[in-house]
């Protein structure tokens, strides 16, 4: 059986004459060694062919990091709507990203980095992952939402307050916090709209108290 399903896949990683054949097929051996069954094999074959066309990896055996792959997931998964293949990009984006990941370790070309916690990171993660998919949102615009959300969560710590007791004049006091620091009015509306969208966010998961979204809306904010 083992034969017949690397054969099979074989057969997939030539496809297209793309690059890297020898290393996928490899890893497409090593998957019908964990028992990986022919659909799974034809389905692993089809999708490395599609990393090893969205990431450059003919760098000098240079690590790929994990923002690009990242960012080659997004493209993926934004032309997979484009095409009618998908109706957000969570899913598209994921699989890609479990895909290009696992293989790229497998070639030791996976740059490992040291994760780095985020003041809010338990907060700011799902918020980020429902900009991704239900927002629709690019990897750009949420990277912004994401330092902007880290500051007043790092503010709000540092008030001795946490997100369940935060009130609406905590909101007003971080931006004119902001104000005092010299950020200029762009930076502040940005600001601004990232904690308007990240609280209605917030209320509907129950995080927080209801109607600091409504009352970020008021242009006093930014008015004074």
């Amino acid at each position: 059986m083992f034969d017949q399903l690397f054969r099979y896949g074989k057969i997939i990683a030539r496809h297209r004459q793309a690059p890297f054949v020898v290393e996928r097929e490899r890893f497409l051996q090593h998957g019908a060694v964990q028992g990986m069954t022919k659909n799974t094999l034809t389905t692993l074959a089809t999708e490395l062919l599609v990393v090893v066309q969205r990431i450059d990896l003919t760098a000098n055996n240079k690590p790929v990091t994990s923002q690009q792959i990242h960012a080659a997931a997004e493209r993926w998964a934004r032309h997979q709507r484009r095409q009618g293949r998908s109706y957000g990009l969570r899913w598209s984006h994921e699989r890609f990203v479990q895909v290009a990941t696992a293989w790229l370790k497998f070639m030791d070309r996976l740059e490992i980095a040291q994760p780095k916690h985020v003041t809010g990171e338990r907060w700011i993660k799902p918020f980020v992952e429902y900009s991704l998919d239900q927002r629709g949102l690019s990897i750009h615009s949420v990277r912004f939402d994401s330092h902007h959300m880290s500051k007043f969560f790092e503010w709000l710590a540092g008030q001795n307050r946490t997100l369940g007791r935060c009130r609406l004049k905590d909101v007003d006091a971080f931006v004119e916090s902001l104000k005092q620091k010299g950020w200029c009015r762009v930076s502040i509306a940005r600001s601004v709209e990232a904690l308007r969208a990240f609280f209605r966010y917030a209320e509907h998961c129950g995080w927080c108290t209801a109607g600091i979204a409504a009352g970020i809306e008021r242009p006093r904010l930014l008015s004074r």
